[in-house]
């Protein structure tokens, strides 16, 4: 596996780069441009990892963490080529892209992607409050929509993820019991946005409790009640992961 971190003058380019490549993947899954994960950083998240690895490249406002199985039929050298041409096409900080061929070099650049939600988490602890963070999902044509959804908020963020599937994570940072409720607001709002554009409410983390009238507002009234019956089917006594995806109906009595 060959592993790089790309830098990007804007965000534009670096979802220019991720559709090219996605589509490159999609005609030949094992050419020489056939990546198995991009994942996208903001500006925010380039805040977060200098304050712990130092400077980044000059006018970079977002990047590409992405990973490259090497196919035998191709061989390590034609993947970089093929990986740096269409970076160079797409106005990538070429120069400035760390490339990764051993597990050395792997670990470090994981090292620095998870210096992202390690640098979120401190901030939720000296914010004092919790962090309201998204799980949506959308269509490759709605990608670009979402985002600038995404972006439009004022409240402090950090916005990163799986473009790879169109599922970033915003990430919102309330610093106050005021914003806390205005983040969970413009979760909301954000939600329907993603299935008006054809998309999905919880496209990894699961519905679980919070997100219960998230799955409402995708599924349906009448679909639900198909759950709850199959539900009250295999689990008459409704023990297992109570009060996960549904409440018990108003009639049951424990």
């Amino acid at each position: 596996v060959v592993g790089l971190v790309v830098w990007f003058p804007d965000r534009t380019s670096a979802v220019d780069f991720c559709r090219f490549a996605r589509q490159a993947a999609r005609q030949k899954p094992d050419g020489a441009l056939s990546p198995r994960c991009i994942e996208y950083l903001d500006r925010h998240c380039l805040e977060l990892a200098k304050a712990r690895f130092g400077d980044m490249p000059g006018g970079a406002q977002a990047a590409l963490f992405c990973e490259q199985e090497v196919e035998p039929s191709v061989g390590e050298d034609a993947h970089l080529e093929a990986w740096l041409d269409a970076l160079t096409d797409h106005g990538a900080f070429v120069d400035e892209t760390i490339v990764a061929t051993d597990d050395a070099g792997r670990r470090a650049l994981h090292t620095f992607r998870h210096a992202i939600p390690a640098g979120i988490n401190e901030q939720i602890v000296r914010n004092g409050l919790p962090k309201v963070g998204t799980d949506l999902a959308v269509p490759d044509d709605a990608l670009d929509a979402m985002m600038d959804a995404y972006e439009a908020t004022s409240m402090d963020h950090v916005l990163f993820g799986h473009i790879g599937d169109n599922h970033l994570h915003l990430n919102l940072l309330p610093r106050n019991e005021e914003e806390l409720a205005q983040a969970r607001e413009q979760y909301d709002d954000l939600a329907r946005l993603a299935l008006r554009l054809g998309g999905t409410v919880s496209a990894e983390h699961g519905i679980g409790k919070l997100k219960r009238h998230h799955l409402d507002w995708m599924v349906g009234t009448d679909v639900l009640e198909g759950f709850r019956a199959l539900k009250q089917h295999l689990d008459p006594k409704w023990i297992l992961g109570r009060g996960n995806l549904m409440e018990p109906p108003s009639s049951f009595d424990p």
